[in-house]
C-alpha cells in the first residue's frame, strides 16, 4: 500500500528530532540503521511540522494502526522497524536532491529545503538513483547530513555541539539544521559552510548568544566575529580538528 505524504513527513520528522535532541555529543562508529534515542513528545512533533497538536494527535493514532509508530498516551513517540525504514527512504530522497540542487543547479543551502520537501514526494526512485551516480555517490548533504545508501545504511560521524567547544578552541563544522534558514544565510554571509573551520570567540551568557569567526588552519581569522543565539547554535555540530 502506498504511503502518503503526510505520513512520510510525519515519520522523517521524528526521526529528525531524535537525531538533533538525542546526545550534545555523538560517538564514532560505522555505519548503522539505528535510530539515536531520546524522548519526542507530540508537542515537539507538532512544532517541529508546524501542524496543530490535535491534528498530529489524530496522525499518530493513525500511524500507530498503521504500524509506523508507538506511542503510548502521554508517552514518547518511537519509530517502529516499519517507520524507521520508511523514514530513511524519505531522507535518503530528501538528502539526494539538496544535494544535488546544490552542485547541480546552483541553489545555496538556504534555499534547498522547501524544494525538497516537494520534490521528494514526486521523483522517481530512477531518478533519485540517477541524481546519486551524478553526484558520485554523496555520503553527506550540503548541510553535513549523512545520506543512506541504497540499502538504507547511514554512515555516521563522530559530531557535537558547538556550544561544547571551549572559548579560544577551533573545530571543523560538520553538520547544520536544514530547517534553520535564518542560520544558513548568516554562516553564509561569513563565508562559513561544512568543513570550514570555526573558533568559538566568546560566550555571551547575559544575553544568549556565541560569537563564532572563520579561521584557516592556521588560526588566522577569515571572516569577522558573529554572534548567533545560543538556540540557534544548538543546530550546529562539528567535529574535533
Amino acid at each position: 500500500m502506498t504511503t502518503s505524504a503526510s505520513t512520510q513527513d510525519y515519520v522523517k520528522a521524528i526521526w529528525k528530532l531524535h537525531e538533533w535532541h538525542s546526545a550534545l555529543e555523538d560517538k564514532d562508529g560505522a555505519a548503522s540503521t539505528a535510530l539515536p534515542q531520546c524522548v519526542i513528545s507530540p508537542r515537539d512533533l507538532a512544532q517541529e511540522t508546524g501542524m496543530r497538536a490535535s491534528t498530529v494527535s489524530g496522525a499518530l493514532a493513525r500511524m500507530t494502526d498503521q504500524g509506523y509508530v508507538m506511542h503510548a498516551p502521554y508517552g514518547g513517540i518511537q519509530l517502529t522497524e516499519k517507520g524507521r525504514d520508511l523514514a530513511i527512504h524519505m531522507l535518503r530522497r530528501h538528502r539526494i536532491i539538496e544535494t544535488y540542487l546544490v552542485r547541480e543547479l546552483s541553489y545555496t543551502w538556504d534555499q534547498v529545503h522547501e524544494e525538497a520537501e516537494r520534490l521528494e514526494h514526486a521523483a522517481s526512485d530512477m531518478m533519485i538513483e540517477r541524481m546519486e551516480e551524478r553526484l558520485g555517490f554523496p555520503d553527506r548533504d550540503p548541510h553535513g547530513d549523512p545520506i543512506p545508501d541504497r540499502a538504507g545504511i547511514l554512515p555516521v560521524f563522530a559530531t557535537m555541539n558547538v556550544n561544547l567547544v571551549p572559548v579560544g578552541a577551533s573545530a571543523v563544522l560538520s553538520r547544520v539544521n536544514d530547517d534553520e534558514e535564518d542560520l544558513l544565510r548568516t554562516l553564509d554571509q561569513h563565508g562559513v559552510h561544512v568543513d570550514s573551520i570555526i573558533r568559538v570567540v566568546s560566550l555571551q551568557e547575559e544575553d544568549s548568544t556565541i560569537t563564532l569567526q572563520a579561521v584557516s588552519s592556521d588560526g588566522t581569522a577569515l571572516s569577522e566575529p558573529f554572534a548567533v543565539s545560543q538556540s540557534s547554535a544548538d543546530y550546529i555540530r562539528v567535529s574535533r580538528l
